[in-house]
């Protein structure tokens, strides 16, 4: 069975990464767009776990997931 709790998770991270990527190919010199892009990457792997956190069967994985998470 699929969560339906985990879509918006998944949308928020592709779109971190995507205005990070997006800020940093604008200006890939400018020390202020690095900053963001890092910071919207950390945004990214954090809505990634989340999103794996929601769609893992086994508590196992989910440890691993969350774990992941608060990295």
């Amino acid at each position: 069975m699929f969560n339906y709790f985990s879509v918006p998770s998944i949308i928020s991270a592709v779109f971190c990464l995507a205005i990070g990527i997006f800020t940093l190919l604008k200006n890939p010199k400018a020390k202020i767009n690095r900053i963001f892009f890092v910071q919207a990457s950390s945004a990214f792997v954090w809505q990634l776990g989340t999103f794996l956190i929601l769609v893992s069967r086994e508590p196992a994985s989910v440890d691993f997931w969350a774990r992941f998470t608060y990295l």
